[in-house]
């Protein structure tokens, strides 16, 4: 009888803001690790290249559930409309996101995928994390947007 393989659970995180702007003022934004501190949450510091390649490594610092933690991003893909890193802050995530043109407009959809933390306090964990990180989400993808359209209004990137 062949062994079950144990695959830790995972949690999947989605979500999806609409700018009012150019899908490549977005990008701009998403490929500067110098700039990830203005629009995602929970990050302090970065040490990075203004313009991400596959391969890259950005190296910071990070506030996540009340903890501060040093972190990396290694870039796993750069695709035309988006960004795939490999994350870890404290736990290790899947970071995706996809810019897609919509008429005047264009789609941001944030994907996070991580493995669930295990035992006891590790369900207590996942389910604050599981919070956390979809909180974090919205709040990043808001401020993204933000910053893109005032960016494409004023053509102007303020530092």
């Amino acid at each position: 009888m062949p062994q079950s393989q144990n695959v830790p659970a995972t949690f999947v995180v989605g979500a999806e803001r609409v700018a009012k702007c150019e899908p490549d003022v977005v990008i701009r934004h998403l490929l500067d690790a110098s700039r990830w501190p203005e629009w995602q949450p929970e990050i302090v510091s970065t040490v990075g290249p203004e313009r991400v390649q596959v391969g890259d490594v950005v190296h910071g610092h990070a506030d996540l559930l009340g903890f501060g933690v040093a972190g990396r991003a290694a870039i796993h893909e750069v695709p035309d409309d988006g960004l795939v890193e490999d994350v870890l802050v404290g736990v290790r995530m899947r970071v995706s996101y996809q810019v897609e043109q919509r008429r005047d407009e264009c789609l941001v959809r944030a994907t996070i995928v991580t493995e669930a933390p295990t035992g006891i306090s590790g369900r207590v964990l996942g389910f604050l994390l599981k919070r956390r990180l979809r909180r974090m989400q919205r709040t990043a993808l808001d401020r993204l947007t933000r910053l893109a359209e005032a960016q494409s209004s004023t053509g102007i990137i303020e530092p």
